[in-house]
């Protein structure tokens, strides 16, 4: 890999999180860098596997907290 440009450079290319001169390099190092393109598409590829979030809890976590939060209402509070 071209020592210039780090993994973490080349993540955050990936997440399209670099300015326009940092994609420029980087662009630029990659046509030119075999053992950078090489990392770079290695990087892409994991990235890709990477299981998606979900970014709203299951039913099931929603009534475990709604069960909860009616249970402990009715308790004495502690002071």
């Amino acid at each position: 890999m071209q020592g210039s440009i780090t993994k973490n450079q080349l993540i955050q290319f990936i997440y399209s999180e670099s300015s326009d001169i940092e994609s420029d390099r980087i662009k630029e190092a990659l046509s030119v860098d075999i053992y950078l393109n090489e990392t770079y598409h290695e990087l892409k590829s994991a990235i890709q596997r990477l299981p998606r979030l979900r970014k709203n809890p299951t039913p099931k976590t929603v009534q475990s907290i709604l069960s909860y939060s009616r249970k402990e209402k009715f308790k004495d509070p502690v002071y």
